[in-house]
């Protein structure tokens, strides 16, 4: 009977923390799509003529061509208004997307402010998005290693079973020796 009662309990347990689970996955879900609705949202340009697409283009050309001379760049690239500001940045950006950091485009954009308009919002955004899935990802985890498996569910018993067993049967003889000792005294008076 004790033994049951205590497997219903495992049981029982591994129902609240699968259901603990699901909820944290779902707003792990929830979360991941409103990060990627917001992040798939471009940032506004700072200049018109630099485009998303043509400053992709532009960090493809340095990355191609490495050992191309600043007048080149400036001659092809009139975009740049010979401005070395930009050119650093489209140095550094070209770097950034060669070395895939980001795993989107917007939060790349968000460290170059020369080519984009970064408002604070956009950044405070970013760290909401990391600040409540960072947490959620350890809790779900530490969720999932509480729910015991079937075999875990098992040795819990049989160790409870044991032990329920040994402390019966010590408490059992010593009831017996403590009767016994009753016994034996009462007789002697």
């Amino acid at each position: 009977m004790f033994l049951t009662m205590t497997y219903g309990c495992f049981l029982l347990n591994n129902i609240y923390q699968e259901r603990q689970r699901d909820g944290i996955t779902k707003k792990l879900t929830d979360l991941n799509i409103n990060q990627k609705n917001f992040l798939s949202r471009p940032l506004k340009v700072k200049n018109p003529d630099i485009t998303q697409d043509k400053l992709d283009d532009f960090a493809n050309f340095l990355i191609e061509n490495p050992n191309v001379t600043q007048e080149y760049i400036y001659d092809i690239i009139i975009e740049l208004e010979n401005d070395s500001t930009l050119l650093k940045a489209l140095y550094d950006y070209a770097a950034t997307s060669q070395a895939k950091i980001y795993k989107y485009k917007k939060e790349q954009n968000l460290k170059f402010p020369e080519f984009f308009v970064i408002e604070q919002s956009d950044i405070d955004s970013i760290e909401y998005f990391e600040s409540r899935i960072e947490p959620l990802l350890n809790e779900e985890i530490k969720t999932k290693d509480n729910i015991l498996s079937t075999s875990e569910t098992k040795n819990y018993i049989y160790t409870i079973g044991l032990w329920v067993f040994i402390l019966t049967f010590v408490l059992r003889y010593l009831v017996y020796a403590t009767k016994w000792s009753i016994r034996v005294i009462k007789s002697k008076d």
